[in-house]
């Protein structure tokens, strides 16, 4: 999912203790060891990110992993971004203004990349492979994220527990 597209929307439905029990790939994994042995590593094994799926590692994109892809509406997405981006910037830096930052949207300049190529590669995973990508808007999380967590659970096989 693209930075600022509601990835903490996913956290709460989850765990209790997000950090702990839904590392970031690009960040917490690798900051102990260069390479972790993520098979090593006790069931569930469930990672967030930021990377586009053409940056991901070649396992995961060979493996029979599941992934959902959280995408919110573009003008949220972009708001959320700058004011994140704004919170992490060294204060002595002073704040990104938002035309800078909608500036820099404009020429694709991003961490993660261009957002539409970020949301393309994704729906071109799922062209090729559904059963491996499941796509979840943001919105609709927030609407009803029982639906929704039922939704997940499906696309992994999971069992939901409700009685019938």
């Amino acid at each position: 999912m693209y930075s600022g597209s509601g990835l903490q929307l996913q956290h709460p439905l989850l765990s209790q203790n997000t950090h702990d029990l839904v590392p970031y790939l690009e960040s917490q994994l690798y900051l102990e060891q260069d390479l972790p042995d993520l098979a090593s590593l006790p069931p569930p094994r469930l990672f967030a990110t930021h990377l586009p799926y053409q940056l991901l590692p070649q396992s995961v994109r060979d493996s029979k992993c599941k992934l959902v892809y959280l995408y919110k509406n573009p003008k949220d997405t972009f708001v959320s971004f700058w004011h994140s981006a704004n919170k992490l910037r060294p204060r002595d830096k002073g704040e990104i203004s938002l035309q800078e930052s909608f500036d820099k949207l404009c020429r694709n300049v991003s961490l993660y990349g261009p957002y539409w190529d970020h949301i393309l590669g994704y729906q071109k995973a799922i062209s090729e492979t559904p059963e491996k990508v499941l796509f979840l808007k943001y919105e609709d999380m927030k609407e009803d994220p029982s639906a929704n967590l039922r939704r997940m659970a499906g696309s992994w096989s999971v069992r939901s527990g409700k009685k019938s």
